[in-house]
């Protein structure tokens, strides 16, 4: 045993020092050797982690393949993009810095800039800053460059961060199945999250949403380990995801207590629930809510609104600045927004919210090439999802099973509740949209891998009709948008294209119910 934690132990010195020799070489500009020990160091803190994590969920070998795939992966294109984006992106200071968003750019700078001068850290908690509303990942980059890059700006460190937390998740994920008694679904369920590929965009950049991604599967895990085993095997990691979500975005800790609180009861047969929970997690709730409403108070005029009020005129005001920003950002959205009463123009952005990034406008995008294939990527992932989510929520109210009916039916209703919400927040935008979604990764991915299995049981009948439905939407949207920037065929009045999509649509889905019909007579 003493042997095999010494080989592990060279094997993760030499591999770390290995790798951050030749990140350093990629992206130090100048004090190697600083940048080198700097870089090895996390690497080595990182593969630690991810081993010991690995070890805690059984070392199965899949499990491993898919930690080391969502570490390298996000680690590899992160590094990638920052010395891609310099050179074939757009002339901007963002890009030339090589950061995918704007967000990140910002908080990054402005991190340094505290690193470097005397401020403590709990001021970002204190003080207005409009990088981070609530200081959590603002915080967590001040400490990193001032204490372990020594004010230097070492963007790639944070890099490192994201893809160590993104792969942590995995392992949690994979024990989190095993609760729910779904080995079956680990390996869809485990790729999809280590290569949704927003998810990978995300986990290669230096932005907050792969910590709350972790977090929440790390709060999943923990509370149905309590169910199944008791509250000391999961106290500490427990208390671990709520801190850093309540850190990171008290807004989605309230949520994704509610959601997981809402599964627990469902689930109750399993254990029963002791009386002091309900009362902590209602604590936890209300500490989440104050402090959703200090951080977005910190940039309104509402602080002497009451908390409730605070969150609910920002939410409000946000999705209203948002809406008008998407009818100025097309000119084709705004055209056809015009011809559409009021009542129907939110309906039409959140519609169109939930599309985004839509396949055929990415494809067809007149964008340099590296925006073009991100994009097109992006939204690639998306409409895989898609269809898995619609033919869930068909499926669930079809579930045989009672108790996995009410949980599928509940994840379904969350999905939807946050997609909409995510686009009505964010107004139907091609980038904070979708990346908003992806947070609830852990449902997403759980749910997926059910609806994936039913519809294997089932013969992939509705989910292979729910594609067609998809790929006549794409078709037409193709054609659409291809006559539009390159001027190829006839372009169809929009409104006429919907609904020749709607009518062919139609057509698929009663046109299947006949057939089921067919085949159910027969078989009597």
């Amino acid at each position: 045993m003493k042997k095999t934690w010494i080989l592990i132990s060279i094997l993760i010195t030499t591999a770390s020092l290995a790798l951050g020799a030749l990140l350093t070489l990629l992206i130090e500009q100048g004090f190697f050797f600083a940048g080198w020990m700097a870089t090895s160091f996390l690497l080595g803190i990182s593969f630690a982690i991810l081993y010991l994590l690995h070890k805690k969920a059984g070392s199965a070998r899949l499990l491993g393949w898919m930690i080391v795939a969502a570490f390298f992966l996000r680690l590899g294109l992160g590094v990638g993009l920052m010395k891609a984006l310099p050179v074939v992106g757009y002339d901007t200071n963002q890009q030339k810095a090589g950061y995918v968003f704007f967000d990140a750019f910002r908080r990054d700078t402005q991190a340094v800039n505290i690193a470097r001068s005397d401020k403590p850290i709990y001021s970002v908690f204190t003080k207005q800053y409009a990088t981070d509303q609530y200081g959590g990942y603002l915080g967590l980059s001040i400490l990193t460059y001032r204490e372990l890059s020594g004010g230097e700006h070492r963007p790639h460190l944070m890099l490192i961060l994201s893809a160590l937390v993104a792969a942590a998740g995995v392992p949690f994920l994979w024990m989190l199945l095993s609760r729910l008694g779904k080995e079956r679904w680990r390996k869809f369920a485990g790729w999809w999250y280590v290569l949704y590929p927003q998810a990978v965009l995300l986990g290669a950049s230096q932005m907050r949403e792969p910590y709350l991604i972790t977090f929440v599967t790390i709060v999943f895990w923990a509370a149905l380990e309590w169910q199944h085993s008791g509250f000391k095997n999961s106290w500490g990691w427990m208390l671990t995801g709520v801190a850093g979500m309540l850190l990171f975005s008290p807004g989605f800790a309230v949520l994704s207590l509610v959601i997981i609180s809402v599964w627990v009861w469902l689930d109750r047969s399993s254990r029963k629930i002791q009386w002091w929970v309900i009362p902590v997690v209602s604590a936890v709730v209300i500490l989440g809510l104050f402090a959703l409403s200090y951080g977005l108070a910190r940039q309104s005029h509402f602080v002497k609104d009451s908390p409730l009020e605070v969150i609910f005129n920002w939410l409000r005001n946000a999705a209203a600045w948002d809406l008008s920003l998407t009818q100025g950002a097309s000119g084709q959205l705004e055209y056809q927004l015009k011809a559409l009463p009021e009542w129907a123009k939110l309906p039409f952005i959140v519609i169109y919210g939930v599309l985004q990034p839509v396949l055929p406008a990415t494809l067809m995008d007149t964008a340099a090439w590296i925006w073009r294939f991100l994009s097109s990527w992006l939204a690639g992932g998306w409409y895989l999802m898609l269809p898995l989510l619609i033919y869930g929520t068909l499926a669930a109210f079809n579930e045989k099973d009672n108790a996995t009916q009410k949980k599928m039916l509940w994840l379904a209703a969350v999905i939807w509740f946050w997609i909409i919400l995510c686009s009505v927040r964010a107004g139907g935008d091609q980038w904070d949209n979708p990346r908003y979604r992806t947070i609830i990764l852990v449902f997403l991915a759980i749910f997926a891998a059910w609806a994936w299995h039913r519809a294997k049981e089932h013969g992939f009948i509705w989910l292979k009709r729910i594609v067609l439905v998809e790929g006549i939407f794409l078709v037409f949207f193709l054609q659409w948008y291809a006559a539009r920037y390159y001027r190829i065929f006839l372009k169809l009045p929009f409104y006429w294209m919907v609904a020749a999509i709607l009518f062919f649509s139609t057509l698929v889905i009663v046109g299947g119910m006949i057939l089921d019909k067919k085949r159910a007579k027969r078989l009597k």
